[in-house]
């Protein structure tokens, strides 16, 4: 945005936004909020006042506060689902929140000594305010650790890049002052990402198998959902009841 409130943005309708760059992300996140279409008819600039007048239904969410409480994570994953998921819908209005905090508790044995893992964004992500969030919680993290592929990782030039200049201005340095520094490991990882024909090479398993395999699946999971469902009914029911005996 210039000087005088005017957004420059790609006007095309075939290409996609490179999110991993700070203009990028920002018009994403315009397209998400207002529609891509309305975005884009601008030929190169949008003001914003523009932007001000445009209202829809995902606008309205601003200042406001929802509760969802639910017993069940399905459902509880079905009423979230409605602001956090796209639904594949591009090109129209979508809420696009920041998941500030999400906490999950367990008697995990690995966490019996009382530490707590914390997932967070880079600090370069292109999403300042994802970015902010990350600077803010490794102010309080006793040891940080990097994750990377092990393909990126295995050099020490790529390791270094993956560290970030930002990261070693920022949250590196306040450690280094708090005599911290040793607590940074760096963790190189790796996902095996298979096809179905990989998949099928590999267990010997037909093509037409592996098909109607993944069918039956589908089709026991789409059960599954409709008891679960049920019993969740059930004891709403049972509930009620109870309450009024």
């Amino acid at each position: 945005m210039d000087d005088d409130g005017v957004v420059t943005v790609q006007s095309s309708m075939e290409r996609n936004v490179d999110a991993r760059n700070e203009k990028g992300a920002a018009q994403a996140v315009l397209e998400a909020i207002y529609g891509r279409e309305f975005i884009r008819k601008f030929p190169g600039c949008l003001s914003l006042e523009a932007l001000q007048r445009r209202g829809n239904s995902v606008t309205a969410l601003v200042g406001c506060g929802k509760r969802i409480n639910e017993g069940s994570a399905k459902e509880f994953r079905k009423q979230l689902g409605v602001y956090a998921d796209s639904h594949n819908q591009s090109g129209l209005p979508q809420a696009w929140p920041l998941v500030r905090l999400c906490r999950i508790s367990h008697n995990w044995e690995v966490l019996r000594g009382g530490a707590v893992l914390v997932d967070l964004p880079g600090v370069r992500d292109a999403n300042a305010a994802r970015g902010r969030v990350a600077e803010s919680y490794l102010k309080q993290c006793g040891a940080v650790w990097v994750a990377a592929e092990v393909t990126r990782a295995v050099d020490n030039a790529s390791a270094k890049d993956l560290l970030g200049s930002t990261f070693r201005r920022g949250p590196a340095r306040q450690m280094l002052m708090d005599g911290q520094y040793s607590n940074i490991s760096f963790v190189s990882e790796i996902v095996l990402n298979l096809g179905a024909c990989e998949i099928c090479e590999r267990s010997g398993t037909s093509p037409e198998d592996f098909a109607a395999l993944d069918d039956a699946i589908r089709g026991l999971q789409g059960d599954q959902e409709g008891l679960e469902g049920e019993l969740t009914r059930l004891a709403r029911q049972v509930r009620v009841f109870d309450h009024r005996v």
